[in-house]
């Protein structure tokens, strides 16, 4: 099995003895007619990158696995996060794929979506861009968890490339040129230790920042022009920190100042 990073687009599945009728589900639900030539990289290592392959070849995209400069290149983790490199070779992260693939469901017309709770706080930015509606997982219930099912390139990740293949196919622009259209997003993150306990400190960080949205499995809360999120964490006494703002190095600044004013609230519990 393998499991995607939180916020980002990926799902749990069993890899072995795979039935392909879901590579050709992935295919067909985003093609109706055949697809304009495009040609993209995924590599061979691994079987979920192979399954990613089969999908796209699928789909009707030409699918190379040597890389080279200027063909996009789309990848699965064996977590099951997807990511991505444009034409230049810049990475994607998980983050901006899952608004690529919100603003497509959107151009599409869909108007009322789901993410989890960990998705950047730019997927509301975005939303409002098309006038549409925005469910947060854990907080918006079973109208959150049925809207986030209905879509699978949301946490599915051959759902994801195929939609952005074929989005690139019918408006023959390249993956750079789709990304740069995107709210700017970055996000740093690191983990704190705790001396105390995770919901003190939780409770602390909701008082330090009165304006920050409680939702079940963690808070969120703006400072300046970033966000960031925290929640804690299962396996350890410790506490996640993801900060976003508009470009790397203003996400590890306030990933830092976050991460010393959490360390500073836990030495005064």
């Amino acid at each position: 099995m393998y499991r995607a990073a939180p916020g980002q687009i990926g799902t749990e599945r069993v890899t072995g003895g795979v039935d392909r009728s879901w590579l050709t589900d992935a295919a067909r639900s985003v093609a109706a007619a055949p697809l304009p030539k495009v040609t993209v990289i995924v590599s061979h290592n691994g079987l979920e990158n192979r399954l990613l392959a089969e999908g796209l070849t699928l789909l009707g995209v030409t699918v190379e696995h040597k890389e080279r400069r200027g063909i996009p290149v789309f990848r699965l983790s064996t977590e099951g996060t997807l990511s991505a490199a444009d034409e230049q070779g810049q990475p994607i992260g998980g983050e901006q794929l899952l608004l690529l693939v919100l603003a497509i469901l959107m151009e599409r017309g869909e108007r009322t979506l789901a993410v989890p709770s960990a998705a950047p706080a730019s997927a509301e930015k975005l939303a409002e861009q098309f006038g549409g509606k925005l469910y947060r997982l854990a907080r918006d219930g079973c109208a959150g968890r049925d809207c986030y099912a209905a879509h699978p390139a949301l946490w599915d990740g051959v759902y994801a490339a195929c939609l952005i293949c074929s989005h690139m196919g019918r408006t023959g622009q390249g993956l750079n040129r789709l990304v740069a259209t995107l709210p700017p997003c970055a996000v740093c993150r690191t983990e704190v230790r705790l001396e105390h306990s995770r919901g003190e400190l939780m409770r602390a960080l909701g008082e330090k920042y009165p304006n920050a949205e409680h939702m079940p499995d963690g808070l969120r809360f703006a400072v300046g022009s970033g966000s960031v999120w925290i929640t804690p964490l299962i396996r350890a006494s410790a506490l996640g920190i993801a900060a976003e703002a508009a470009d790397s190095e203003m996400a590890e600044e306030l990933c830092a100042l976050v991460r010393e004013q959490t360390k500073e609230l836990d030495g005064k519990g």
